[in-house]
């Protein structure tokens, strides 16, 4: 059994990092179900920003806990001298509230785990924390889901009908995996219950790309070892199954969707299923050959940090990979993206703590299934998660039995 030292420097840095990470969560989960949550979101995101404030605050007084090493230092070289050029140099990129909220995300979510998570020796805490906190979330979505059913309402969409919302699916990724990730870690029902919930939360209200961070974690966690014969026979079982619904795929559709309509929930998902289009890149494409013909203009260098969104005119790249580019240009964004997943994998395969591993098996799954069509180099904050934990200092330490 894991022993927690609850007065140790790993425990106070885990509580306040995933206290503040879970409920900026929590926010964006339970304000698309209620229309006074949703038009008082400032004042949440105050109160959230003060609670994380006096967190961080206390780590500061009591711990000492930035860490300053090489590989932390050049981060921060890497983003402040990223911004600041922009700052400077291109104050018209401000214009577009677009990369005021870039600049904006990249600080609430990404930053404290850039300036606290290096300061961690292990991350046995800081899944212990998550594993708690997934409660949280979880009554947030159920309160959501029922509040969006009741009302027949996505509080995203202001005064247009939309059937789902972005920001809830991107914010239902970490409680779900968290509950698979604890299933995998315990095999209790409440937590395989608990997961297939969010799936169908997923499934009813959120866009297609967290089922794709779902899938890909499963996926992970069952292949990224050895198969044993019980993981063999599990995997074959999954084939068979992805077979038979295959096959009868219009049918269990069909009937999917009319479960859903007794409730008024008009998935888009299965909307786009039923309609054979859910590869759509809902005009995806297009941005990408806009941004892809402004950087001819600036093609070794890009435009900066910011520089997407205004090449775009205020517009979002909906590609971590396609704003990398048009940030650092072809030559630089190729070399960033090169080193930095070099970076990670190395620290990877040398991690031995599991707590660690699991970490990044979640930041990974929150990532890469979808870093070609959504998110932005400034908004990925599981990528920057995943960079922090790179910065940690080399010592691993097993679980305590």
């Amino acid at each position: 059994m894991l022993v927690i030292n609850r007065k140790s420097k790993n425990y106070d840095i885990s509580a306040a990092f995933a206290i503040s990470f879970v409920l900026l969560h929590f926010k964006n989960i339970i304000v698309e179900g209620s229309a006074f949550l949703y038009q008082n979101i400032s004042t949440l995101n105050i109160l959230i920003a003060a609670i994380s404030l006096i967190l961080y605050a206390r780590l500061l007084i009591n711990h000492h806990v930035i860490v300053i090493n090489q590989k932390a230092i050049a981060v921060w070289l890497f983003v402040l001298t990223s911004w600041l050029i922009s700052i400077v140099f291109f104050p018209k990129y401000f214009v577009y509230a677009s990369v005021k909220n870039e600049l904006s995300e990249f600080i609430i979510y990404s930053v404290p785990a850039l300036l606290f998570l290096p300061a961690l020796t292990d991350c046995d805490e800081l899944l212990h924390w998550l594993y708690k906190l997934r409660w949280l979330l979880f009554f947030g979505a159920c309160y959501a889901v029922i509040s969006m059913t009741i009302s027949g309402r996505v509080q995203s969409g202001g005064n247009r009908y939309v059937e789902y919302s972005m920001s809830y699916g991107r914010a239902m990724i970490l409680p779900t995996l968290l509950f698979i990730s604890k299933w995998f870690k315990d095999k209790e029902f409440k937590d395989l219950l608990c997961s297939i919930l969010c799936v169908i939360f997923v499934i009813a209200y959120a866009s297609r790309f967290p089922l794709l961070c779902i899938a890909f974690y499963i996926a992970w966690k069952y292949l990224k070892d050895s198969l044993n014969p019980k993981k063999l026979f599990l995997v074959a079982s999954a084939l068979l199954g992805m077979f038979i619904i295959y096959i009868f795929q219009d049918t269990i559709i069909n009937l999917l969707a009319q479960l859903f309509s007794r409730f008024g929930i008009n998935s888009r998902n299965l909307i786009l299923l039923l309609n054979g289009n859910i590869g759509y890149d809902s005009g995806r494409e297009g941005i990408w050959q806009d941004l892809i013909q402004s950087l001819k203009s600036s093609p070794v260098f890009g435009f900066g940090a910011g520089g997407p969104n205004y090449m775009l005119n205020g517009g979002a790249s909906h590609s971590y990979i396609f704003d990398t580019l048009g940030t650092y240009g072809y030559l630089g964004g190729i070399l960033f993206m090169l080193t930095t997943n070099l970076i990670i994998i190395k620290k990877y395969r040398r991690t031995i703590n599991p707590c660690k591993k699991e970490i990044m098996d979640i930041a990974f799954a929150g990532f890469y299934p979808i870093c070609i069509f959504q998110m932005s180099l400034w908004r990925a904050y599981f990528f920057w998660i995943l960079i922090a934990i790179c910065c940690m200092n080399n010592i691993e330490f097993a679980d305590e039995e």
